[in-house]
């Protein structure tokens, strides 16, 4: 009865040991891909900024460079491609523009000014699912906030 047990445990301590070599060739592949996303990220970024350069008239290249901007978490330089694709007679890319100003405000934890471009977007396209939602998971966010505060002044 003795060496039944210690197979099943030698095989359970077998399994446990596969499982965490797994594990460890899941997360190298992770690391990898995610350097190899930075590498095809920094290329976009180098082009869009060269296209910037050649058609600085062409708002939907800041419009672009700034999702590029923001997905490789450069904050500020993506506010400022953003903003400037603002400055366009479409309000379908001002509505898009605003919309992913609140995300990258709501990002770098300026709830306010989120709120404010999430409103933005809104009044252009009424019906931006992504904008309503977001705005309302924010309000509820900046709501249990002041909750928490009121409560630790007590």
């Amino acid at each position: 009865m003795g060496r039944k047990i210690f197979k099943k445990m030698n095989k359970v301590v077998l399994l446990v040991i596969y499982i965490n070599f797994l594990q460890t060739q899941i997360i190298d592949l992770n690391e990898n891909q995610n350097k190899n996303n930075n590498l095809v990220l920094d290329k976009a970024i180098e082009d869009y900024t060269k296209l910037q350069k050649k058609y600085s008239d062409n708002k939907n290249i800041n419009f672009n460079l700034g999702n590029l901007l923001y997905a490789n978490n450069n904050l500020d330089q993506a506010i400022k491609e953003f903003n400037k694709s603002l400055e366009i007679d479409n309000n379908k890319l001002k509505s898009e523009s605003y919309y992913n100003l609140g995300n990258v405000y709501y990002k770098s934890g300026d709830l306010e000014n989120s709120l404010n471009h999430y409103r933005k977007a809104l009044e252009l396209n009424p019906n931006d699912y992504d904008a309503i939602h977001n705005y309302e998971l924010v309000q509820k966010i900046q709501k249990q906030q002041e909750n928490s505060e009121q409560q630790d002044e007590s």
